[in-house]
């Protein structure tokens, strides 16, 4: 019969610890990373706003993706209908975020404009989402399995159902 000697009681033992540490930062960078994240998600969106230049009906197909730590794109692609003309939307904006007291704190850093996009007007580009406000706040509620409630202060914004 073997008997465990001191030096490999101390090898277990510190084996173990090293294991311990190791399954802990393991579950802490999975806890960090996966808490409160914006998730991947499309959305079908349909808003009027009156403007002083008069009536604007935004049509759009919203896609949230996150990416890095802290970071999210929303592609919109859509139209604007403005005094009788219609207009392409077809737009890029990425944002940082920050997730504080239940809201995401959203900082525009760019927006790309792809070629087909001919919104004309101050106003018309005013009333899309990160024309004219640099920064904003948004609440991101789960409503069931694969649908989120995006949402500010005011009013719902759209539902987002979850792509993966």
């Amino acid at each position: 019969m073997k008997t465990i000697t001191y030096d490999n009681k101390v090898n277990i033992i510190y084996c173990t610890i090293i294991l311990l540490a190791l399954g802990g930062i393991i579950l802490s960078g999975y806890i960090i990373l996966t808490r409160h994240t914006i998730p991947e998600c499309k959305a079908v969106t349909k808003t009027v706003n009156y403007t002083k230049e008069g009536r604007i009906d935004t049509m759009l197909m919203v896609s949230v993706v996150p990416f890095s730590w802290n970071k999210v794109n929303a592609i919109l692609d859509g139209q604007v209908i403005q005094g009788g003309e219609k207009y392409t939307v077809s737009r890029l904006l990425t944002a940082e975020y920050v997730y504080e007291n239940d809201h995401y704190y959203l900082q525009n850093k760019k927006i790309i404009r792809h070629p087909r996009d001919n919104v004309q007007g101050e106003e018309a580009n005013r009333v899309m989402p990160g024309g004219s406000v640099k920064n904003s706040f948004m609440k991101i509620e789960k409503v069931n399995d694969s649908s989120y409630l995006f949402s500010d202060n005011n009013s719902p914004f759209f539902v987002c159902t979850k792509v993966r």
